[in-house]
């Protein structure tokens, strides 16, 4: 049976994400979103290298390099993301597919993995209609300075 609950690791990777989001494009250090998001740098590492070989994230080295988001904020989905980094949703067929394995299955075991099936292709569908952008609350600012624009000038 399939679980909608959601690893550390995937929640860790959608705050690194949307902090990128809203510096996007500009590149942004791995200790500064240690001390925003309150993780461990060895933590960020570990997330970076499933990103950066599914290609969303791009890394620069060397003095004044960082990170970035390597596509548009506005591409990048939080069912992309989630199907990255929880391989039980990436693997998941289509919900017209999930059916009992077993084949002395009933025909209610058949119809209850339909809805199974179904409600998870929902689920996962409400995801995919959700970006980066949305995440960070609107459009992505570089260097962050989304608060400025929000308050308008002082007074």
């Amino acid at each position: 049976m399939l679980s909608m609950r959601f690893t550390d690791q995937t929640r860790y990777a959608l705050r690194v994400l949307t902090y990128c989001a809203e510096r996007h494009p500009n590149l942004v250090q791995v200790s500064a979103i240690a001390a925003d998001t309150h993780l461990t740098e060895y933590t960020i590492y570990k997330l970076l290298k499933i990103a950066t070989k599914e290609g969303i994230v791009a890394s620069t080295r060397g003095r004044g390099g960082g990170i970035r988001l390597a596509r548009d904020p506005h591409e990048i989905t939080v069912g992309s993301v989630i199907r990255m980094f929880e391989p039980r949703f990436r693997e998941c067929a289509p919900a017209s597919l999930m059916r009992a394995q077993d084949a002395r299955a009933s025909d209610a075991e058949v119809r209850l993995d339909s809805a199974l099936g179904a409600g998870i292709r929902a689920v996962l569908d409400t995801y995919d209609a959700i970006t980066l952008i949305d995440l960070a609350g609107g459009e992505a600012h570089a260097g962050g300075d989304r608060d400025a624009k929000e308050t308008g000038p002082s007074a």
